[in-house]
């Protein structure tokens, strides 16, 4: 056997001994979602603090003028006093920041074309926090729909676990769906419902989705988002579940955003997705088996698992 031989197939046991176990996980989730559910709903498992917290809506915004008027008007009648929304103007050439500040929301604006990307904006919006840390911080794209009751079901249960909370977090199709646009939608409804309802049943951590998400101040201060990682919602989830926390799915919050404008720009940014995540399986799974094991964590073994699960538009 050639060498190139042999790394073939010892590329391909790896993957069997990795996936296999992973779309068992995947079956097995489903399966509690669909069988064995019970009622999850975060704040079910104890007393609602009797204040509210302190809490930020960050938004990244880049060149959102359509959107950002909506996605602040589902907010800011939600906000208790102690609340506010401060938007990320990330290298923006429209009218973003403008809007943002007479609907309400602090702004600051961002410009370096060298560094793109959701991760720079998320790192510019915890810097201008530092001087008056929130207790709670909640993230949200600048595309989206936030339902009513949703950002007090998040800063709550944060407040009451000191864990990091995931509101449903679901994509609206486009006007004219095509087939590849239901399969799409499809395939993020069981990523980002079906398969964290049947963790919520289990008792093992959620992804975190980079929308409708909230965590405490204390555990995202010191982490560096300052990337371009495509999935780096992924990588934050990761980062903080292997640093101690475990994020859970809040089912009294839910959040919608919607498909990019154009059949091309949808693509593009679903391969980028997928490839991110792909990436994220070869190198961040070999990290949390290792994390599982060096801090005994038997939970970590089935976030590893559920982490390796490919995605399913993958094959679309």
């Amino acid at each position: 056997m050639s060498s190139i031989q042999f790394v073939v197939v010892a590329l391909c046991a790896l993957l069997c001994i990795v996936l296999v176990p992973a779309c068992l996980v995947l079956c097995i989730e489903c399966f509690a979602a669909a069988f064995l559910r019970r009622d999850v709903v975060a704040e079910g498992d104890g007393e609602s603090p009797e204040r509210a917290a302190h809490a930020v809506v960050l938004i990244p915004a880049h060149n959102e003028e359509l959107s950002i008027g909506g996605t602040l008007a589902s907010i800011l009648p939600q906000l208790a006093a102690t609340q506010r929304v401060l938007v990320v103007a990330d290298n923006c050439t429209d009218e973003t920041a403008a809007i943002a500040r007479a609907l309400g929301a602090d702004v600051v604006e961002r410009h370096n074309v060298e560094l793109r990307g959701k991760g720079f904006a998320l790192a510019r919006g915890i810097d201008e926090l530092r001087n008056d840390p929130p207790e709670v911080l909640i993230i949200v794209d600048a595309d989206t729909t936030v339902q009513a009751g949703t950002i007090a079901a998040l800063a709550s249960e944060v407040l009451r676990t000191g864990q990091p909370s995931q509101a449903i977090n679901l994509l609206s199709p486009p006007p004219l769906p095509t087939s590849r646009d239901w399969i799409s939608t499809f395939a993020f409804r069981v990523r980002n419902l079906v398969r964290p309802m049947g963790q919520a049943v289990l008792g093992v951590p959620c992804q975190l989705m980079g929308n409708g998400m909230a965590v405490p101040w204390a555990a995202v201060a010191g982490m560096d988002l300052a990337s371009a990682n495509i999935v780096e919602d992924m990588q934050l989830g990761i980062d903080l579940t292997v640093a101690g926390f475990t994020p859970r799915l809040n089912l009294a919050g839910s959040v919608t955003g919607m498909f990019p404008s154009s059949a091309t720009a949808a693509t593009t940014q679903r391969r980028r997705w997928e490839h991110g995540h792909l990436l994220t399986i070869l190198t961040q799974v070999p990290r949390i088996l290792w994390a599982s094991l060096s801090q005994r964590r038997p939970g970590l073994l089935w976030f590893a698992l559920d982490t390796a699960v490919p995605p399913l538009a993958f094959l679309v």
